[in-house]
């Protein structure tokens, strides 16, 4: 009943247009990846095969909605090597917490139609899960606020990310309530409530990170820099720059992020005094010559 006016369904879009579109969609899709790097393009390849193994995927297994999360997510490491060029192990923290989120969002949109579902054949997570499926949504909205945090944890995130997961926690709640008993209109209201999560995250993270930029003032040792922070060199400068951006290998190439050694850099500032010493009692003694 939900999805009869969609354009194929309902006849308002044909199949040939339909896959006329997919392949112009596909065509853009190939020329912007093809701006990026060969790991980006290499990442792609994967990320359109699961998406176009996702549709398929609801008549042969119950678990479409994870496929649907790796499609989803499979963005998330895409951004990473398009940037810089590496995938950093704390990515896929983020991949994980966003993955789950994918598949407890879409488990609450396959509950309405579950009964539809079951009619025609159509496998879903929300009829694998059964009557356990108001418990195994808050089960995985539980791993998905730890994700959230390992991924804080290893970006070095603050405060304001922090504080957008208590309230993400606080809205997974809600969509708990709304779908305890199964109603369909709650559930696709808990469903469609689910992009605020998004909403939260991203402003978390924008609010941390236009507080504690990439690379920021000068420094000339670690002690100069914030918490979270290290005295790095960045393009001919020293710069204090965010140790997760450093230590997980987040310094996009152009800055050429090289974290700092104190105790290296005394040993050779000592290295070039004793030089200059050595120089000076050398210009001495030639000053002496020259004098006898």
């Amino acid at each position: 009943e939900r999805t009869r006016l969609r354009p194929l369904v309902s006849g308002a879009l044909s199949v040939p247009e339909a896959l006329f579109l997919l392949v112009g969609l596909l065509s853009i899709a190939l020329m912007l990846v093809a701006l990026t790097n060969p790991l980006t393009i290499k990442l792609s390849i994967a990320g359109l095969a699961l998406a176009l193994i996702y549709p398929l995927m609801k008549r042969v297994t119950h678990l479409p909605q994870i496929v649907l999360g790796l499609a989803f997510s499979w963005s998330i490491p895409m951004a990473f090597a398009a940037s810089t060029n590496s995938l950093p192990s704390a990515l896929w923290w983020l991949f994980v917490a966003n993955l789950l989120w994918t598949v407890i969002y879409d488990t609450q949109y396959a509950m309405v139609d579950r009964e539809d579902d079951l009619t025609v054949g159509i496998k879903s997570t929300a009829i694998l899960f059964g009557h356990l499926d108001v418990r195994i949504i808050g089960l995985l909205q539980g791993l998905c606020v730890i994700a959230f945090c390992c991924c804080g944890a290893a970006f070095n995130l603050g405060v304001a990310y922090y504080a957008a997961i208590i309230a993400v926690g606080l809205l997974f709640t809600r969509h708990l309530w709304l779908i305890k008993d199964r109603d369909t209109q709650q559930c696709f209201r808990a469903f469609n409530q689910s992009k605020w999560i998004g909403v939260l995250i991203l402003s978390g993270l924008c609010a941390d990170f236009g507080d504690r930029k990439a690379c920021s003032r000068a420094c000339e040792a670690d002690a100069d820099c914030r918490a979270g922070s290290v005295c790095a060199e960045v393009n001919g400068a020293r710069l204090c720059v965010n140790a997760s951006f450093s230590e997980a290998g987040f310094c996009p190439e152009s800055f050429e992020c090289v974290p700092s050694e104190p105790e290296a850099g005394a040993e050779a500032g000592a290295e070039a005094g004793a030089e200059a010493s050595e120089a000076g009692a050398g210009a001495e003694m030639s000053a002496g010559d020259e004098v006898l």
